[in-house]
């Protein structure tokens, strides 16, 4: 009978490293990522808990970034013409969108300037 966790690695195709002998190279990589995650992140900062989110963002970024660089360098993963064009479009959207938001950004504060309920919540202590 096979165990939940055994279940798990079949479907997260986890089993694929193992196979190929390189268990080790995960295993930097993820400390790698949880140092950027502990180094970046500080409470007491200027960016508080939202410092905290962005931290562990980070660090999920890094994780990613250093396993697909492996991955390719080792020809594990080929990136094919319709990832790239997918891959250019979503950073093309994502450019866009932070664009319109920092644009939108005065429009929108004049418009909840008015506001007068959960006006003063951004001014409580950290």
């Amino acid at each position: 009978m096979r165990s939940d966790f055994s279940r798990l690695c079949s479907c997260a195709r986890v089993h694929h490293v193992s196979r190929r002998g390189d268990t080790v190279t995960p295993v930097k990589v993820l400390a790698v990522s949880v140092a950027v995650n502990v180094r970046s992140s500080r409470p007491d900062g200027p960016l508080a808990q939202v410092g905290l989110a962005l931290a562990t963002a980070v660090g999920a970024w890094v994780n990613l970034s250093l396993l697909v660089w492996f991955a390719s360098r080792q020809r594990l993963i080929v990136l094919d013409a319709r990832l790239v064009r997918a891959m250019w479009r979503l950073a093309v959207a994502a450019i866009v969108l932070a664009l319109v938001l920092w644009l939108a950004q005065a429009p929108v504060a004049a418009l909840f300037s008015q506001w007068t309920t959960l006006r003063y919540e951004r001014c409580l202590p950290r």
